[in-house]
């Protein structure tokens, strides 16, 4: 098999898409699917044309990862959670750094709570599990506090955004299963400061230095930026300027993703270049610092997946093997998965890996259409390839952005064009001042003022482009019948003429 990963890729995702009409106790799903891979590895010795029955194994392992993540103890705090709210005390710990958000006349801080106990009608259960935590209180709360704390617990409900986004959905995904309101006169209480996991205790004392070091250096807006760019701060953004980067499509420069992991990339790679040191040595340093970059952005999912993908991509490279990207992109897909197959259903993980194969499969085609003539000129070759990729990606997104946004941005093709390049100036900018800072604050100044200008013009830039007329149209709510057919048509047009070629041609021999 010349991309084994693919086919298993493929029938893994049905597997998983399936699960929810199979109505067959895990128990029986568990056992089938090891007589299904028994089989398959017997086949194999006997008969290697004997392929489906290894892709029918991986479509029954799918159904069992995602039947088994929807497995939950009987002691599970969702238990107790109703539709409507109802006032409980919970004992917890806090699991993540809080957020806190300026709502005017109060502050809110949000932060999830694992749960080890709770109380119900005056009765106290052992519990475990992830909950949300609203507090309008003024006490400051950190990462690894145990908690006593009083509020109304509640589900989260299930549209926000748009209609086609679950937010009940997307807290599940994350291992989050509830809403706990805790009002500015309810009862909060500290009972341990110390049960902190040390390490990510630690990244997340360096990503919150980090976070200080950039206001302290940056106005508002450009500080929230570039902290949203760098680290996954997102919640400080104006509302205005995000709605900007909705407009023209450009909205994914903002969270943490494969672009900016590529980017980071990037620049490693070239730096460690110019500091002559071996191939293999770079690779490793470059993965290290990956590694190194979860940790300081919190474990966040959307870097975890890219950080997963691009470990795999460079272990291609390390091990001297010819890399095939699409080869590469479906192991990383079933890592991915494999450790938690809900992230199928959700829009970053679907946006991440489209836009690869986007780029991988409708790219070349699309080039060879514009350059039917052969080019000579560089700077022409470049440019054509850039809107190839840039188009691709556009073409192969267009479907999930218009699903779940409701919203379809034409001019995000020319956006991208610019945006992304420059990108990478922003990055090496910000990453420079960043370092400068803690290393010589004297310099700090310096550095901050070449790259809050950098900020400032991506702004204008996005901001220009999206007064354009007809750069965004808003969509009524689509189907996933609509969404399924344009992917169809999309292929179909790339595909569909190599197709008829080779009919025509096999006519032509007879």
């Amino acid at each position: 098999m010349r991309r084994p990963f693919v086919g298993i890729c493929v029938f893994f995702i049905l597997g998983i898409l399936s699960a929810k009409f199979i109505h067959i106790k895990f128990i029986v799903l568990f056992i089938l699917t090891v007589l299904f891979f028994v089989c398959s590895f017997l086949s194999l010795k006997l008969n290697p044309r004997f392929k489906f029955i290894i892709f029918a194994s991986f479509f029954l392992l799918g159904v069992c990862f995602l039947k088994n993540s929807e497995i939950l103890p009987k002691n599970h705090v969702e238990k107790y959670i109703g539709y409507k709210g109802r006032l409980v005390v919970v004992k917890g710990k806090v699991d993540t750094g809080p957020v806190i958000k300026d709502m005017g006349s109060f502050k809110k801080t949000s932060f999830v709570l694992d749960a080890r106990q709770i109380q119900y009608r005056g009765v106290w259960h052992i519990t475990c599990g992830k909950i949300l935590v609203n507090s309008f209180q003024k006490q400051k709360i950190s990462y690894g506090q145990e908690l006593i704390l009083q509020g109304k617990i509640y589900k989260a409900p299930k549209l926000s955004i748009s209609k086609n986004f679950d937010y009940r959905e997307y807290l599940k995904r994350k291992q989050i299963f509830g809403i706990l309101s805790v009002k500015r006169n309810s009862p909060l209480e500290i009972i341990s400061e110390n049960r902190a996991n040390p390490v990510k205790g630690f990244s997340l004392k360096i990503r919150n230095k980090l976070s200080r070091q950039i206001d302290n250096y940056l106005p508002s807006v450009e500080s929230s930026l570039l902290r949203a760019m760098l680290l996954g701060e997102r919640q400080d953004i104006p509302m205005p300027i995000n709605d900007i980067f909705v407009k023209t499509g450009t909205i994914h420069i903002l969270a943490i993703s494969g672009l900016h992991i590529g980017i980071i990339v990037f620049l490693i790679l070239i730096l460690l270049k110019v500091m002559r040191m071996p191939r293999k040595p770079r690779y490793i340093t470059t993965m290290l610092f990956l590694i190194m970059y979860v940790f300081i952005t919190g474990g966040r999912v959307s870097v975890i997946r890219a950080t997963i993908m691009a470990i795999v991509f460079l272990g291609g490279f390390l091990f001297e093997r010819e890399a095939d990207i699409l080869n590469s992109l479906a192991l990383a897909c079933l890592l991915i998965l494999g450790f938690n197959p809900r992230q199928l259903f959700d829009v970053g993980f679907q946006l991440s890996f489209v836009s690869v194969i986007s780029i991988v499969v409708f790219s070349p085609k699309i080039y060879s259409l514009l350059s039917n003539f052969p080019i000579k000129n560089k700077v022409l070759n470049f440019t054509l390839r850039s809107v190839s990729v840039s188009l691709a990606v556009w073409l192969g997104t267009l479907g999930i952005i218009a699903y779940y946004f409701n919203i379809v941005t034409p001019i995000a093709v020319i956006a991208n064009l610019f945006i992304i390049p420059f990108m990478v100036i922003v990055f090496a900018l910000g990453l420079c001042f960043i370092v400068i800072s803690l290393i010589f604050p004297g310099f700090g100044v310096i550095f901050a003022g070449s790259s809050g200008a950098s900020l400032f013009i991506l702004v204008e830039f996005a901001r220009l482009l999206s007064r354009i007329p007809n750069a965004y149209i808003f969509l009524y709510s689509l189907s996933l019948i609509t969404v399924f057919v344009y992917y169809i048509l999309l292929l179909s047009l790339f595909y569909l003429p190599n197709f008829i070629s080779l009919t025509q041609l096999w006519q032509n021999r007879e």
